[in-house]
């Protein structure tokens, strides 16, 4: 399986098993308004272990005063849509809630790219051990297999600082959206 995969809701409705998640949305208007994205048209594209873009797909962003975004993407005819809040946490980083309606929150982190972002699923595995222990021990993380499952906004921030210093981040599975002219 990869870890990104382009089938729906603009390439952010991944694969649950293995990544960070959250039960309800730890994220909200009060503390991730993040508008990294302006609305428009843009181009999504899977990008596997460094490789040239593939599998690219439209995708149209919006984004109300809240900093909620839209991210839909039309396929075989049909509208497939996720909701998005992003979190500063770092120059350029950011991490990222998605959701569809109903489904449990997941957790990616994207990078400011030239003409838009980067974004790399949060893969629990592949997060640093140091990571995992400190937020067990506190009580705001807790893991179910290979998944991690975030208890607190801080949670979910360290998390994301901890991914983006890892090889997995910088070499991994992405979707590198970027705006249409």
């Amino acid at each position: 399986m990869t870890a990104v995969r382009l089938a729906t809701g603009a390439a952010l409705v991944l694969a649950l098993s293995g990544c960070l998640v959250s039960e309800t949305p730890l994220f909200d208007a009060s503390n991730a308004a993040a508008r990294p994205l302006a609305d428009g048209a843009y181009l999504g594209c899977e990008v596997e272990k460094g490789g040239p873009p593939a599998d690219c797909k439209d995708a149209a962003i919006a984004a109300n005063p809240t900093g909620l975004y839209r991210i839909a993407m039309v396929e075989n005819g049909e509208e497939e849509a996720v909701l998005a809040r992003f979190k500063k946490v770092g120059r350029g980083l950011f991490v990222l809630q998605s959701w569809e309606a109903g489904e449990q929150p997941q957790y990616l982190l994207a990078a400011v790219v030239d003409g838009g972002i980067s974004v790399s699923l949060i893969l629990c595995e592949k997060l640093p051990d140091s990571y995992k222990s400190r937020y067990l021990d506190r009580g705001e993380l807790e893991v179910k297999g290979d998944t991690c499952v975030a208890k607190s906004p801080g949670a979910v921030v360290a998390a994301g600082k901890a991914w983006s210093k890892t090889d997995a981040f910088r070499t991994g599975d992405r979707v590198v959206y970027r705006k249409k002219s």
